[in-house]
């Protein structure tokens, strides 16, 4: 049987939101970035052309 024990720190409402941000910035930061590759491919193409 696995047993558990309640962890003694209490998270905070601001803590909770401060690292809700954290991930949905870094998940912004990715999906904005993604294109940038491809744009670069597409640019090369045109001007090796």
């Amino acid at each position: 049987m696995i047993l558990t024990k309640p962890f003694p720190y209490r998270v905070t409402e601001n803590e909770k939101e401060r690292a809700s941000n954290g991930y949905l910035m870094s998940v912004i930061a990715i999906i904005a970035g993604m294109p940038l590759p491809i744009i670069n491919v597409l640019a090369t193409l045109f001007f090796s052309i």
